[in-house]
């Protein structure tokens, strides 16, 4: 009986999961989205219905964001998907600044990302460090290489990155981008497509994983396209990096575990009988299997950067890395200069 009514749940509610989408038809301001940082960078083309980004690291922290209306964790499944093309991008924006720094798309933790003391350059730093990210990165290339990342960052900064190089996300074509994540295997899966083919390092087009087991969590709550600032980076003055792009995004779908069941009754339909005894008859049992009620009551949620530019630590051949983060402050540089156990060097499990 245990067995069949498990099996008539699941049957009931099978693959609960939440879809958010977003083509940028009207207004976003006006459906949730919310603006941090310097609101010039972004701005929302009626004509064309994409949301226009300049990512420019001279600026402040800068985020557009989406509320997700929960907070996912590594013990959930999710993806997220989105379409990213530029107009150009340049490395070494910023006077002074010569090297990489990254453009970001992906999921954050709004109240960490907006922290005043958190600089996606500083790498991992108890002061400056970021937390809490599960997000694409793009580094024009500097010396090291066009690169492709799928970065993590964990609750106590940790970084966990794949890096993709040399993989150039090329001015004037579409990408999309989707990164999905099992709780099963605890697995960071990234695929590309450029103008609708698939898109990758040789030769099957694929971009590495980033694998999580054993590491500590994360805890995400946003969706964010993010400008990221160069104020506060890894290492000397000479490895410090900037960027400058323009483009856009379009086409963000973002897929959810689906709410908790909640307050589920079960109420059988029949009484159990005392059993009796007849002249002449066995003793006999009256009643029949009951019924689930006709519905079920639905759950609700509640709604609740480093950059010492990270590749000049990885000089290495070409190919994926997934145990150094690149992003500023990276890894590549770390290794050049020595190595820093601060650093992106230092951030395997």
């Amino acid at each position: 009986m245990c067995v069949l009514f498990c099996l008539w749940l699941c049957a009931l509610f099978p693959g609960r999961t939440a879809v958010l989408e977003e083509d940028f038809a009207t207004d976003p301001l006006r459906r949730g989205w919310t603006l941090f940082g310097d609101a010039t960078l972004f701005a929302w083309d009626a004509a064309g219905q994409v949301l226009s980004v300049t990512w420019d690291s001279s600026h402040s922290n800068s985020f557009f964001s989406w509320p997700l209306g929960t907070i996912l964790s590594g013990a959930d499944d999710f993806s997220f998907a989105f379409d990213l093309r530029l107009k150009d991008i340049l490395a070494g924006s910023t006077p002074g600044k010569s090297n990489e720094f990254e453009i970001a798309v992906g999921l954050v933790n709004f109240a960490s990302a907006t922290n005043a003391n958190a600089f996606r350059g500083a790498g991992q730093s108890a002061a400056y460090g970021v937390r809490n990210l599960v997000e694409f990165d793009y580094f024009p290339d500097a010396g090291f290489g066009d690169t492709f990342a799928t970065t993590v960052i964990s609750t106590n900064n940790r970084i966990f990155p794949a890096h993709n190089f040399p993989l150039t996300l090329s001015a004037g074509d579409t990408f999309r981008i989707t990164i999905a994540y099992s709780a099963a295997d605890r697995t960071v899966r990234t695929v590309a497509a450029r103008n609708g083919a698939p898109f990758g390092m040789p030769p099957d087009n694929s971009l590495g994983d980033v694998r999580l087991a054993g590491t500590p969590d994360f805890r995400v709550d946003a969706f964010a396209v993010t400008s990221y600032s160069d104020a506060v980076q890894l290492g000397p003055p000479s490895v410090h990096g900037s960027v400058l792009a323009h483009g856009i995004v379009d086409n963000v779908r973002i897929v959810l575990p689906g709410p908790p069941l909640m307050n589920l009754r079960i109420q059988p339909s029949w009484t159990p009988t005392p059993p009796r005894q007849a002249r002449g008859r066995p003793l006999r049992r009256g009643g029949s299997i009951g019924s689930a009620p006709n519905g079920h009551e639905p759950g609700t949620t509640s709604a609740k950067t480093w950059s010492w530019q990270d590749r000049h630590a990885l000089l290495r051949p070409p190919g994926r890395r997934p145990d150094t983060d690149r992003s500023a402050g990276g890894d590549r540089r770390a290794r050049s200069a020595g190595g820093d156990p601060g650093s992106r060097l230092g951030q395997g499990p």
